[in-house]
């Protein structure tokens, strides 16, 4: 199963000088249950520009393939300057503690840290709403434009859909939780998710998807 939400995503993203959006291929356990490790991070890169992003393109397609892996983009743009403080922090609390273990992997672990989020370069920031039951997917879909929760863009992924929106006001919907399934009246289910990390390319076998 190929899913290929790279048209779409191009057009949801917003490029300036300093900002940059974080791109990782992972060859999950869920999708190979063989897999003597836990997920994968089989690629990553940072990308600045859309002339970045075509570029690495191409390379994301082939190790999802290769790897029957997906790959996620964060549609959350981040500081390139408050990554390189932070990754400087780092550095010298491993110089002060004298523990350098993974010392070459700090700028991929704080990619997607809420600390290096850049402001103003969309008007509210996204979320996701992550629906695996398309079953009750219209309701949702009814319910959130009832409301009038700007709806961005609808993605595909593995076994649903993301939902991308525009951040509202928690009381348009009542007893929401990040991160936690929202049921709706009619029992329709989704995920919230703040992250705003999606699929950007998946190439899963059939035989190897899992919910």
């Amino acid at each position: 199963m190929i899913v290929n939400n790279i048209s779409k995503i191009s057009s949801l993203l917003k490029f300036k000088e300093g900002i940059f959006y974080y791109v990782q291929v992972i060859q999950r356990r869920k999708d190979h249950p063989n897999q003597p490790v836990s997920d994968i991070k089989r690629y990553q890169t940072f990308i600045t520009s859309q002339k970045d992003f075509e570029y690495h393109l191409p390379r994301i397609k082939t190790v999802c393939d290769i790897y029957e892996a997906r790959a996620y983009i964060s549609l959350i743009p981040r500081s390139l300057e408050k990554l390189t403080k932070q990754c400087a922090l780092e550095y010298v609390k491993r110089i002060n503690t004298g523990k350098y273990d993974r010392a070459w992997d700090i700028p991929n672990r704080l990619a997607l840290s809420d600390d290096i989020r850049a402001k103003g370069v969309f008007p509210k920031p996204r979320w996701i709403f992550d629906v695996d039951d398309l079953s009750g997917y219209q309701e949702i879909i009814d319910k959130l434009e009832e409301v009038k929760i700007p709806i961005v863009s609808e993605l595909e992924t593995v076994s649903g859909k993301h939902i991308i929106v525009e951040a509202f006001n928690p009381k348009l919907l009542q007893e929401y939780k990040f991160k936690e399934d929202y049921k709706f009246p009619g029992g329709a289910i989704a995920t919230f998710r703040p992250d705003c990390n999606t699929v950007l390319y998946a190439n899963i076998p059939e035989i190897l998807i899992t919910e």
